[in-house]
């Protein structure tokens, strides 16, 4: 549970992690309540929170440079939280606000947001390692095509797509219209390559 994550992730030192914004969240909330402790802490959380406004104004992962402040306070965070091995970060399940991303890069927590369902067998949309779009869940992954309903609910097609709900053909009706998955999640299109 949270209670023990730092610990856990201490003990263990993932080189790959894929979390809740809920976690990305928990450490923002723990490192900010210790950082409180110290004017030098109070520095150096200060410098990310201003590297996270630079990197939101520019809207894109990688459009603003971090301060050493902040880099500092960054590899201190990974290091006491047991993240200082993780080479792949992602980040799914829920909707991360763009500003939670933008203060995790700051933190030099790489992140890629990752974006799909069951009912696609994993993974739809993944962000790319540099200039992703805050706000966005990325491209979409090989074999998967997206478009919008008139309403703006996202639909997608791949080939990795469930057949249907077990003993429940009304809501697989619902779900799959002409060979697309209406994933009940409105959306727009960015203008780079079809980044939702």
């Amino acid at each position: 549970g949270l209670s023990t994550l730092t610990a856990d992730l201490r003990a263990c030192r993932p080189t790959a992690l894929l979390t809740p914004p809920l976690l990305l969240e928990t450490l923002r909330t723990r490192s900010r309540e210790t950082c409180q402790a110290t004017p030098w802490g109070r520095a150096l959380f200060a410098a990310v929170q201003r590297t996270t406004e630079a990197l939101l104004e520019s809207g894109v992962v990688g459009g603003a440079r971090r301060a050493l402040a902040a880099r500092l306070f960054g590899w201190r965070l990974r290091r006491s939280a047991g993240l200082d091995q993780v080479r792949d970060f992602l980040a799914g399940a829920a909707p991360i606000p763009a500003e939670l991303h933008a203060w995790s890069e700051a933190a030099g927590l790489r992140l890629r947001i990752v974006y799909g369902q069951t009912e696609l067998v994993g993974v739809t949309a993944i962000s790319p390692r540099t200039r992703a779009t805050f706000g966005a869940v990325g491209l979409p992954v090989q074999g998967v095509e997206l478009r919008l309903s008139a309403d703006d609910e996202l639909l997608v097609q791949s080939s990795a797509r469930f057949e249907g709900y077990v003993a429940n053909e009304e809501a697989t009706q619902r779900t799959l219209q002409d060979e697309w998955l209406h994933t009940g999640d409105r959306a727009r299109l960015l203008e780079t390559p079809k980044t939702c």
